[in-house]
């Protein structure tokens, strides 16, 4: 009884509150160089055929979001091993390393990155493996932006000289498919002063503002048609919901939004 209860009265606050509409700089001139953003996509490097098509999708990103102060890369998650290195990953690596170094030659600007992780001993565990891969690879990235050690990965790929100035990071699965402009909409909604975080001291955790800002993932037309729960759950395929508006009552009320780790 419960669920419907909850669907009615989510249906009557819907009608009553209006959808919150988070402002935004205007980036159209390009990123400004204080909030350079890098667009990064934790990936498991498993054959020669996921190699190059994960290049090819860093690529397709770029030519849909050209910006200034915008960049990419490719985060490579570590498998679990008894052993600490593996010809045949390294070999992966290497594909990948001479990849990114093509695409910078065949597209303008050094925009392209491989952060190659570094597998670590676990005790516990007794096998060689990265910390909760994917959060955890994505948490020593941030640490290595906010000049932490670079011990985590081993050697980077690309200018390296760019990375202690990056503001922003955005977080795709290797899979999600990234809309004309939508990296530069991303940082300008960041960017602007009401959303910007305050973190409170005293109370340990954000409490004005944005850290973490998620958008709307609807399935592309190409997958709509993969099974009856995609079709009801999907959403509209085709449409940018990226720039769409999308009530929601938790939302909409109290201004934030759900997050799991």
């Amino acid at each position: 009884m419960s669920s419907p209860a909850v669907g009615l009265v989510n249906l009557l606050v819907t009608m009553l509150v209006k959808p919150h509409v988070l402002p935004r700089m205007d980036f159209s001139k390009g990123i400004p160089q204080e909030m350079s953003t890098l667009v990064v996509v934790p990936s498991l490097l498993t054959n020669p055929e996921r190699v190059a098509e994960l290049l090819s999708g860093l690529e397709i990103r770029y030519l849909a979001n050209r910006d200034k102060n915008l960049y990419f890369g490719l985060l490579k998650i570590s498998p679990k091993r008894s052993w600490r290195s593996c010809r045949r990953m390294s070999n992966y690596c290497y594909l990948a390393h001479n990849g990114i170094e093509a695409s910078e030659q065949k597209l303008p600007g050094s925009v392209f990155f491989l952060f190659p992780r570094r597998r670590k001993w676990s005790s516990q565990d007794e096998i060689w493996r990265g910390y909760e891969r994917k959060r955890g690879i994505i948490g020593e990235l941030n640490l290595l932006l906010r000049g932490g050690s670079k011990s985590s990965f081993s050697q980077i790929t690309g200018n390296v000289t760019i990375l202690p100035g990056i503001k922003y990071v955005i977080t795709v699965d290797e899979d999600t498919k990234m809309p004309y402009d939508s990296a530069r909409i991303l940082a300008e909604t960041m960017a602007h002063p009401l959303n910007r975080p305050r973190f409170d001291e005293n109370k340990r955790y954000v409490a004005e503002g944005y850290s973490i800002l998620h958008p709307r993932l609807s399935a592309s037309m190409p997958e709509a048609d993969r099974s009856r729960f995609i079709k009801l759950f999907g959403g509209e395929p085709g449409i940018d919901s990226y720039t769409r508006e999308v009530s929601d009552v938790y939302q909409d009320i109290f201004g934030e939004g759900s997050f799991f780790r």
